[in-house]
């Protein structure tokens, strides 16, 4: 059975971002914390970028090759969540509880 493993990692930086990109409409946010989603959706599309970088091109043929993207995908995925971390830590700090309970329900994390 061949499919591509690796298509939830790739799409997960698209998801992630398309999820972003109305919340500051769905919830009543201040200006803090409207300065804190933006920094948020600059990071998730950076690390939309940087998935769409690392899982582009035709799926490799050999076992060896195969291993070599994988690493490469988790690498891009390893040093994009790391940012996006920090980016939401800083983003829900800005919160009230009934806001993080809204942003919990309204976006998506996949594969995260």
């Amino acid at each position: 059975m061949r499919g591509s493993p690796s298509a939830s990692l790739c799409s997960s930086g698209a998801f992630l971002t398309l999820s972003l990109a109305n919340l500051d409409l769905m919830i009543k946010l201040g200006p803090t914390q409207t300065a804190a989603l933006s920094d948020l959706k600059h990071v998730a599309q950076a690390y939309s970028d940087k998935m769409a970088e690392a899982c582009s091109g035709p799926e490799p043929a050999s076992a060896p090759a195969r291993l070599f993207a994988a690493k490469t995908r988790l690498k891009a995925a390893l040093e994009g969540v790391g940012e996006l971390e920090a980016a939401a830590d800083n983003f829900f700090s800005e919160l009230n509880d009934e806001q993080k309970a809204q942003v919990n329900n309204l976006v998506d994390w996949p594969g995260l």
